[in-house]
């Protein structure tokens, strides 16, 4: 949570605040105590109910709060400047994605460990808006695997292939915990068999680019 200072033509008062889903900042409504609670993204400026005017810095929607809370940006951020993923693994951090799984507007960091296919894993990671801490919310193999978005709700796609074998999983966010559904399985061993395209299998899915661990862009540009 993060207490941001309003202000309004009758004086300085307090907000509570919180993030909410991406693109959506709704309607701020004023209670006789005058808090509030509303989705803080990259707007500046939000009409209250009463007509007067909330301003809210820039500094304050990236981040930074006045109550010295940590937000998911510095939690996981954290983790990749550790340059070993913050001890998750004994194998080498090699890479990241971030994705908003459950699609609550806070993305999920996917930790990819190891530099052998066959014992790369995958730590998912959430930052936990209650606790203002970064939690561990699951795992995966992701040696010859790949993530694709899953358009249609709450989920990830997760495709594993080789050797004319191609499963995919929709991997989804409930209860703080990753549920697992094989969604598609095929299997083809001719010498000219192709995977069949993650779009033929769900409608509007597109791959997800990696980010090596050092690179923090990931985080910081995600939009």
């Amino acid at each position: 949570m993060q207490y941001l200072d309003v202000d309004k033509t009758n004086g300085t008062a307090k907000i509570t605040a919180y993030f909410g889903e991406k693109g959506k900042p709704g309607t701020l409504k004023v209670s006789a105590n005058l808090s509030v609670k509303a989705p803080l993204f990259a707007k500046t400026d939000y009409s209250l109910q009463t007509g007067a005017k909330l301003t809210i810095s820039k500094k304050n929607v990236n981040g930074s709060s006045n109550a010295g809370s940590v937000t998911w940006n510095d939690g996981f951020a954290k983790i990749l400047s550790s340059g070993s993923g913050n001890g998750y693994s004994n194998e080498p951090l090699s890479g990241y994605y971030v994705y908003d799984i459950d699609k609550d507007g806070i993305p999920e960091l996917i930790l990819d460990f190891g530099e052998i296919e066959a014992s790369k894993h995958g730590i998912i990671l959430k930052y936990d808006t209650d606790k203002n801490a970064v939690i561990k919310v699951g795992e995966v193999a992701t040696g010859d695997s790949c993530f694709y978005t899953y358009p249609n709700g709450n989920g990830i796609l997760w495709e594993v292939a080789g050797m004319g074998e191609q499963t995919v999983y929709r991997l989804s966010l409930q209860n703080n915990t990753i549920k697992k559904e094989q969604i598609y399985y095929n299997y083809d061993e001719s010498p000219d068999s192709e995977y069949t395209d993650i779009g033929k299998i769900v409608s509007g899915s597109e791959y997800i680019e990696g980010y090596a661990s050092r690179d923090t862009s990931g985080i910081t540009n995600y939009k």
